[in-house]
């Protein structure tokens, strides 16, 4: 009896031992896998953070573009417009410039043209000038 006693007691020992270590893994494992669980769950919500930020990123990256769109839409118009008002001020210059070599009295072409009557009108007036006749 007493070797089943002993028997019973190093049986309670070797199952004692072996549920602690038991035990104890099953302890590691469980904090191991709450762990994993939060780390699992931060790196979901950061996923889902940068998945939002992203598709901002893609609204703001597609509002841009529209915009770069449209001022180069302006841009063109502005390039024709000015190209426009430069051949529109080419020709008013022309034009100012023909008006003004028209304008232009030029007294060596008037004399050379009419010299003449020039020569005439001055012999007369000193004719009259000096010779008292009366008009």
């Amino acid at each position: 009896m007493e070797v089943v006693e002993d028997l019973k007691k190093k049986v309670e020992h070797l199952e004692y031992e072996e549920i602690k270590e038991i035990k104890d893994k099953i302890g590691k494992i469980e904090i191991n896998l709450n762990t994993n669980n939060i780390l699992t769950k931060q790196s979901v919500e950061t996923t889902n953070k940068l998945t939002e930020t992203m598709d901002c990123v893609k609204e703001t990256m597609i509002e841009m573009s529209q915009s770069i769109k449209q001022s180069n839409e302006v841009s063109k118009d502005l390039t024709k417009n000015v190209s426009e008002l430069g051949e529109q001020v080419s020709r008013l210059d022309e034009k100012v410039n023909d008006i003004d070599n028209k304008s232009k009295f030029d007294i060596m072409k008037f004399l050379s043209g009419n010299w003449i009557s020039i020569v005439g009108t001055a012999t007369l007036i000193i004719y009259i000038l000096f010779n008292k006749l009366p008009v």
